[in-house]
This record gives structure tokens, C-alpha cells and sequence, in this order.
């Protein structure tokens, strides 16, 4: 187990227990998050993160993934194109896979990066779990140097909208990216 694990299970237990007694789950050391898992997606998030740890070196280490109704979102740092194209090329090998989305950023991140990710990831997770008007079964949040990512399907307009705006209200927050499909809508 690595220290960049442990130290995102760490915040994921410290925010949970700080939520006024809520029933927020902690933010364990997944690389694979499902919005309403199904069983196609969660199989999907597997294979692809098998593909990722097959690889030398630990390239894949600093990205993660989230899956719903098919989408993949990819996203985290790499030090070089390369890497970032390898994993995108990988993250398109399942035959299911409808769309992968690249949110790759070329650099280095260290343990204090994570950590703050972590944090933000949790609270918005904790919020979305206490907003009566939010569904939060239906969303993937991951946070990725200050940039909060959004999957999943809202029931509507106004859902989202809260959504985002609870995101955003979170300190340390840069930007707030959707690729949050409405209900009724199509994937573009």
C-alpha cells in the first residue's frame, strides 16, 4: 500500500467523521468510481484500471477513473504525452466503452495535492448527500489539482444547477467541469 493511498483513505475517514454525524461514507482508495453502479460499468472501470496496473513503472499511479452508462472520464497528471496518450489508448480497449473523456493534465503532483483533492472531493460528496433537491447516487465527483469533475445524469436543469453551485462554494475550488448529461437528454 502506497502513502498516496493511505493518505487519501486517511481524509476520506477524517471528513466523514467531520459531517455532524451524517451517513457520508468515506472516500475510500478506489481508483474506480460508478454513479449507480451497473454491472457493465463497473466491469468497464475494472478492465481498464487491470490494463492501467499492467503496465511498468507505475506510469498509470497518479490518474484515476469514473465511469457511468458507458463514459469513461479520465483524469489525474502524467509526466509526459506519451503516458497521457497510452492511457487514453487503454482506456478505449473494452469493446463497451462509448466515449472516453481526456482530463489528463501533463505534470507532477505531490502528496499535499492529493490531499487537498481528497478533501474537496469529500466534501462536495458530503453535500450532495445532505441536499434534499440532489440525487447524489446519480453523480461521480473527482477532483484533480483544485478541478472538481462531474459524470453522471441529473433529473433535471435545477438539479444540476445546484450541483454546481455547491462545488464551486467550495474553498480551494479552481473550476467546475460537468460532463453531467440532463435525463431525457442524449450524449453529444
Amino acid at each position: 500500500m502506497t502513502a498516496r493511498t493511505l493518505l487519501a483513505g486517511l481524509i476520506g475517514v477524517l471528513v466523514a467523521y467531520g459531517t455532524a454525524g451524517s451517513a457520508v461514507a468515506a472516500d475510500r482508495p478506489v481508483r474506480v468510481q460508478v454513479a449507480e453502479a451497473s454491472v457493465e460499468d463497473t466491469r468497464l472501470g475494472e478492465d481498464i484500471s487491470a490494463l492501467w496496473k499492467r503496465q511498468e513503472g507505475g506510469r498509470f499511479e497518479d490518474l484515476g477513473l469514473a465511469v457511468h452508462a458507458r463514459r469513461v472520464l479520465v483524469f489525474g497528471v502524467v509526466p509526459d504525452n506519451e503516458t497521457r496518450d497510452q492511457a487514453i489508448r487503454l482506456a478505449w480497449s473494452p469493446a463497451n466503452v462509448d466515449e472516453v473523456i481526456d482530463e489528463i493534465r501533463i505534470g507532477e503532483t505531490g502528496l499535499m495535492d492529493l490531499a487537498r483533492d481528497g478533501l474537496i472531493t469529500a466534501k462536495l460528496e458530503a453535500k450532495l448527500k445532505l441536499d434534499r433537491d440532489v440525487t447524489s447516487g446519480n453523480y461521480v465527483v473527482k477532483t484533480s489539482n483544485r478541478v472538481i469533475y462531474l459524470l453522471g445524469v441529473a433529473r433535471s436543469k435545477a438539479e444540476l444547477a445546484i450541483v454546481k453551485r455547491l462545488a464551486s462554494d467550495i474553498a480551494d475550488v479552481r473550476n467546475v467541469v460537468s460532463y453531467v448529461l440532463v435525463k431525457g437528454d442524449s450524449p453529444s
